[in-house]
């Protein structure tokens, strides 16, 4: 079976409040004391699988459970093992799902293979919520992680839809988030004890996942698909974000994922219904937020160690750190949870079978890409007199035209698309280079003026011609290639 689930952490701040509100009305108390297994070297972690055995009233119950195409649903096996005193695995339980298992789970004696690698010891406050025709659990859980020589609190809030509609689950959750400043976390009790055993406590970065669609989708299918596919790339980074537990390829992967919603949605919107026009607000407030530490990081990482390199050897600058809390705090806040919700509602929905458009949705896609062609080609046909800014927007059209072919990659030949793309990643890659030497600039020049800054700035001038004769030559092959879709 299915379980449908969203968990919320609980500020400090919020904590009493929240248990003192939900234990006024009646609710139902019990001791969870769970153990959770996995191979030597984390085999079921690495693919996002949880075994568990958890003392519930006595019984202990054998759970495995592992993710599905959606965000907030994951596949549940459950097994009641019965009253033990000392229980052990009974993967025996799994053999009819030999096709949906790794081997490691389904071979003879397969439970020699585990081991218990970390415990959660919880008190558990529930109650059962109606709201219009569903029916929702909420958990309040309190408690530890427990390792062999240290523990790691847990205070956090779960709805999971018993029956009913995610619709309803989410519109359930939004007035509790209001009140008690919610934010959505990603990571499930297993990953946060996994990583930590790992010393990982960073979850890794998550990248953007190829698109497959058909010929045959309807408009709002497709459209659907494209900007779920957008939302599974920024989800896993915004936890990361909102936990304070992050490096600089989260702020970027969140900027790309981000990027790519935009995109989708500036292409796309008009096509179909249920999308609101505030969400491209909202998301491009956010982006925005990332871009101080992203522009600190890629000084930092990137141009310092070349400007050191150069001469200018006592150059040291600040790092991303000035803005750590300004980010999470974004990434914690109702505002950016709120659109979340509501992306999840959207993406979770029932696509309408009847299209607002009536036209194939590769012909919507070929005009969205045709038309920046276009402009792409115009701007390049006077590349030379543009001025700074208009330098970026071309540098914005070609991500925005990348993406569209990613989008939409799965209904051409490969070999086409990937003759187009290989033009234009070099002139993606050194126009963002030109963009970053010109924000490195203009950043030393808001310093205190010495002799290193002086040197930087002479140093990223020189570079910013270099960089533009090079973008001008690939700008001159790209102008021969011939597009896929003609």
């Amino acid at each position: 079976m299915s379980e449908i689930e969203l968990k919320f952490q609980i500020p400090d701040a919020f904590q009493d409040m929240i248990y003192q509100d939900f234990c006024a009305s009646k609710v139902y108390k019990q001791r969870l004391l769970a153990h959770y297994y996995d191979t030597e070297d984390f085999q079921l972690a690495q693919q996002s699988i949880a075994l568990r055995l958890r003392l519930e009233q006595s019984h202990w119950i054998q759970t495995l459970k592992y993710k599905t195409e959606q965000h907030i649903e994951r596949f549940e096996f459950e097994s009641d093992l019965g009253k033990k005193k000392q229980p052990k695995l009974n993967l025996d339980v799994y053999q009819d799902h030999f096709d949906e298992l790794p081997t490691l789970l389904t071979t003879p004696d397969a439970a020699q293979n585990f081991q218990i690698k970390f415990s959660t010891d919880v008190e558990r406050v529930s109650k059962i919520l109606l709201f219009n025709q569903s029916e929702i659990e909420v958990c309040l859980d309190i408690g530890h992680l427990v390792f062999k020589n240290e523990k790691l609190r847990i205070f956090e809030l779960e709805f999971e839809l018993v029956q009913g509609t995610i619709h309803d689950l989410i519109r359930c959750i939004e007035p509790w988030m209001n009140k008690y400043q919610l934010w959505l976390d990603t990571r499930s009790k297993s990953q946060r004890g996994d990583l930590h055993l790992q010393q990982q406590d960073v979850l890794l970065p998550q990248y953007a996942e190829p698109i497959l669609l058909d010929q045959e989708m309807t408009t709002n299918s497709a459209v659907q698909i494209i900007l779920n596919n957008t939302f599974k790339h920024f989800l896993p980074n915004a936890t990361a974000l909102a936990s304070g537990s992050y490096n600089s390829e989260h702020v970027h992967q969140a900027r790309v994922a981000i990027r790519r919603m935009r995109s989708a949605l500036k292409s796309y919107a008009h096509l179909v219904h249920n999308i609101s026009p505030h969400w491209a607000a909202q998301l491009r407030i956010i982006f925005q937020s990332l871009g101080h530490a992203r522009d600190t990081d890629a000084i930092r990482e990137t141009l310092l160690p070349q400007l050191q390199q150069a001469g200018c050897s006592d150059l040291d600058i600040p790092n991303a750190e000035n803005y750590h809390n300004q980010i999470m705090w974004i990434f914690q806040s109702v505002e950016t949870n709120q659109l979340i919700l509501e992306l999840m509602d959207y993406m979770t929905s029932e696509p309408n079978l009847k299209n607002k458009k009536e036209k194939p949705f590769i012909k919507y896609a070929e005009k969205i890409l045709k038309k920046t062609h276009q402009q792409i080609a115009h701007d390049i046909g006077h590349f030379s007199q543009l001025e700074d800014e208009e330098k970026h927007m071309l540098r914005k059209r070609f991500k925005h035209l990348r993406y569209n072919i990613e989008f939409v990659r799965s209904l051409y030949r490969k070999k086409a698309v990937k003759h187009y793309l290989t033009a234009i990643k070099p002139i993606q890659e050194l126009l963002g280079q030109y963009n970053d030497l010109l924000v490195a600039e203009q950043f030393f020049h808001e310093l205190p003026e010495n002799e290193e800054i002086t040197c930087a700035i002479h140093w990223l001038k020189q570079q910013e011609k270099q960089q533009l004769k090079h973008v001008d030559k690939q700008l001159k092959a790209f102008q021969k290639i011939k597009p896929f879709w003609a």
